[in-house]
């Protein structure tokens, strides 16, 4: 009898073993497909959850994906959060389609935010954001990419959303930018920017000063130290007209720098937000200012 019960209290602690190892596996259900969404399959994802629903923030990165290096990216503040959803959340009734290229997180010309389209134009430049979505419960974060972008060997159309929600990628017709919309809306009176323009009024692209430190009622940025290499003439010409304190190690200074050195300035404007404009020399582009644009040649 002692014999039999010790041998049963073996096989119930051999039982039990086997089943508290599996709880502690985390696997990545996505094959090599999407390496960047790593999750646990044994959360318990509360189904009645939506993409926008239960969020606990939000971080909007501009013209980048989510491990990009230098675009800026804009945190929605809390108090603003539900009001960015609201404007946003449409996404989801787009319609699903095909993906063409199977090397959508590899294509550069998705994501380094040079275009030069009538639409483009409009947009500010701003041809891809990215959000990544994190939530109160045991969700994952998503991932949502919206881009214009024109080229038809990516989407059928040109233009698309990739979602990562819930260990599945989808991908969806983008209609109306409604995300690059809603940012452009948001930075376009805020952060500092020129459009620059070809001899033929063709329009080129938009640069904007790198926004360090920004602080808005909807959202705030943090950024890097980017060092651009050149002084652009229209970037030089834009400060010295505006209301702006420039520094250098901590002291003031009156203008940009031109002496062929390596420079690191930091903007101050007049509602306290201040932008970085890192540079070594000079860009030999030729400028003419009209009506706010810049009309530039080498």
């Amino acid at each position: 009898m002692n014999r039999m019960f010790t041998v049963m209290l073996i096989l119930l602690i051999c039982l039990t073993g086997c089943g508290d190892k599996g709880s502690d596996v985390t696997t990545n259900t996505n094959d090599n497909k999407d390496s960047d969404v790593t999750t646990n399959t044994n959360d318990n994802v509360d189904s009645e959850y939506g993409l926008f629903d239960n969020v606990q923030g939000i971080e909007v990165i501009v013209n980048g994906l989510d491990y990009t290096i230098n675009p800026y990216s804009l945190i929605i503040n809390e108090d603003y959060l539900d009001e960015f959803i609201n404007d946003v959340r449409a996404i989801e009734n787009a319609s699903e389609q095909e993906f063409v290229s199977e090397k959508f997180d590899k294509n550069d010309r998705l994501f380094n935010g040079i275009s030069s389209s009538p639409e483009d134009e409009d947009n500010l430049g701003i041809t891809c954001v990215t959000l990544v979505i994190k939530y109160k419960d045991n969700r994952s974060n998503a991932k949502v990419y919206e881009f214009t972008d024109g080229y038809e060997d990516i989407f059928k159309d040109g233009d698309g959303i990739k979602i990562k929600y819930n260990h599945e990628v989808s991908f969806y017709f983008n209609e109306d930018n409604i995300i690059i919309n809603k940012v452009k809306d948001m930075v376009k009176d805020v952060l500092h920017y020129v459009q620059v323009y070809d001899a033929d009024d063709n329009y080129l692209y938009t640069e904007f000063l790198n926004p360090y430190n920004v602080k808005t009622d909807e959202y705030t940025i943090e950024s890097s130290y980017v060092n651009r290499a050149f002084l652009m003439p229209y970037l030089e010409d834009y400060i010295s007209n505006n209301d702006f304190v420039l520094y250098e190690d901590g002291e003031k200074i009156d203008k940009l720098p031109d002496d062929g050195l390596e420079h690191d300035i930091y903007i101050e404007d007049e509602n306290g937000n201040l932008f970085q404009y890192g540079y070594d020399r000079r860009d030999p582009m030729k400028c003419i200012k009209e009506d706010n644009k810049y009309y530039c040649s080498y």
